[in-house]
């Protein structure tokens, strides 16, 4: 079991900290509005803006740790089996936290591109 979580369990929990984070500062971005360039102090008044609540700033955390979790369970694992797996999961948990969390469509064509992630999961890892 704990040769699970130092795997598998690593990148499932990369997985949904990325999802999580970017699904929470896509919500702050929608509140503050599209970004309208005027110069280099636009960029960082937005910025701050951005990150000026606890739980934005808290997913630019998740969004640092995210990697170094990717890297642990990368160290006894192979690269082969593990970044698709990680990308496949990524895509189909940010998916379904678009739908859920910011009401965005769900179609025949996502519907079945999960379909295909998830087909394409079991044919990397398995031997």
């Amino acid at each position: 079991m704990l040769a699970f979580f130092q795997t598998w369990g690593l990148i499932i929990s990369a997985a949904f900290l990325d999802v999580l984070a970017i699904v929470i500062i896509k919500m702050r971005l929608n509140y503050l509005g599209p970004f309208n360039y005027e110069g280099i102090n636009s960029i960082a008044n937005y910025t701050i803006d951005v990150l000026k609540t606890p739980q934005t700033f808290m997913s630019a955390i998740f969004l640092v740790i995210t990697p170094a979790l990717f890297g642990f369970a990368l160290s006894k694992m192979n690269l082969n089996q593990v970044y698709p797996v990680l990308i496949g999961l990524t895509t189909i948990l940010m998916l379904l936290a678009s739908i859920i969390f910011l009401k965005e469509a769900m179609t025949l064509k996502k519907l079945l591109g999960v379909f295909l992630i998830l087909l394409g999961m079991f044919l990397v890892t398995n031997k």
